[in-house]
């Protein structure tokens, strides 16, 4: 795994979704894949109080387009600056990264000129959440650190007396996960509640 060999890296995009323009996704596909994804987008949303405003954003969190778009966007943009900046073959750069949704994971030797080339797109890095150095690694709600799944298990609803059934499903979820990383007595103690 890369936490333990540390070949590779992971990176994270801040406010993804709000930062591929319109303008960057017409420059990267072809004007026929464009015209086909633009006319399934938002032009503009509607705020609480009437008021209509134009979106510059390619597509927001929630839109089936959002993901696949904005992960193409970044592999696309990756991929140039490395065969760009370090002269490489196409067929050899794609394998010097993987993206998934705001997530990227690049080849230790090229993070930098990744890192360096994303910002001129208008494209922000989560630095907190960017993994270059050291033996833990973060990417597609994983941690992992010197090769073990170190992911916590987070609990996100509050236990009441008179749980409705959304917060008992959501115990059980935890229970079974807890389970499953061998924290059996944690495990029963949430199915006893």
């Amino acid at each position: 795994s890369a936490s333990q060999t540390r070949d590779w890296v992971t990176l994270d995009m801040k406010q993804a979704s709000d930062r591929v323009s319109v303008e960057l996704v017409k420059a990267l596909f072809l004007p026929h894949h464009f015209d086909l994804l633009n006319a399934s987008r938002s032009e503009s949303t509607m705020l609480p109080d009437g008021t209509e405003v134009r979106l510059n954003m390619f597509a927001p969190m929630g839109s089936a387009i959002c993901f696949p778009v904005e992960a193409l966007v970044f592999w696309c943009l990756s991929v140039a600056a490395i065969m760009r900046t370090h002269n490489l073959p196409l067929k050899d750069a794609v394998k010097c990264v993987y993206v998934y949704r705001d997530d990227i994971i690049c080849r230790h030797d090229y993070h930098a000129t990744v890192i360096q080339h994303l910002p001129s797109f208008g494209l922000l890095l989560n630095e907190d959440k960017c993994c270059t150095a050291g033996s833990f690694r973060e990417s597609c709600g994983m941690d992992a650190h010197k090769g073990i799944d170190v992911t916590p298990t987070k609990i996100r609803r509050v236990w009441c007396h008179k749980p409705d059934v959304n917060t008992i499903a959501s115990y059980v979820a935890y229970s079974n996960a807890y389970h499953y990383k061998g924290y059996w007595n944690a495990a029963r103690c949430i199915e006893r509640y």
